[in-house]
């Protein structure tokens, strides 16, 4: 596996993590003009100009989406990503970004509304045909996982097995 992380000059105690956790290569972002940049690969956690960015940058992966609402409305999930933001997303060639790491930082009610974010967004990338990509996007080396561990969890939340395998292996192409 591949894996997406955010170091603060930890670089060494990533690697260390990595080679624990029998993770083959790390994608290692820096934050640069609101966007985190990797070596041939430009990563945006979603904010406000969502659609903007989708449409108008170069942007490879958006991620966060899950955390973009504050409340969730009577019938949907306020889960960042609809049906037309979706159709763009697939059009675009933009992927997806699951985060663990987002998932760990959150507690009791609201790890329960951002699990059900992430699996609306993963109904609409099935729906939609949208790129999708689980990595841990951690800052720190302790909010890494396996490969099988991550798998084990999104397939729990409800993304089907074949989307899984798919996902864990995205990176691999920006490499």
């Amino acid at each position: 596996m591949i894996d997406i992380v955010i170091p603060d000059k930890n670089e060494k105690a990533f690697q260390d993590m990595a080679e624990q956790l029998g993770i083959k290569r790390l994608l290692f972002l820096y934050e640069k003009k609101g966007k985190l940049i990797g070596k041939e690969i430009i990563v945006w956690k979603a904010g406000d100009e969502l659609r903007n960015v989708i449409e108008k940058s170069n942007v490879d992966i958006i991620f966060g989406l899950e955390e973009m609402s504050k409340a969730d409305f009577l019938h949907h999930r306020g889960s960042g990503l609809n049906q037309v933001l979706a159709e763009l997303m697939r059009k675009k060639k933009r992927i997806v970004g699951f985060s663990f790491a987002s998932l760990l930082r959150v507690n009791g009610p609201k790890r329960a509304q951002f699990m059900g974010r992430m699996q609306q967004n993963f109904r609409l990338c099935k729906k939609y045909k949208v790129e999708t990509l689980i990595a841990s996007f951690a800052r720190d080396p302790s909010e890494m996982r396996r490969a099988s561990d991550l798998g084990s969890l999104f397939l729990s939340l409800g993304m089907e097995p074949a989307m899984v395998k798919k996902a864990l292996e995205s990176a691999k192409r920006f490499i």
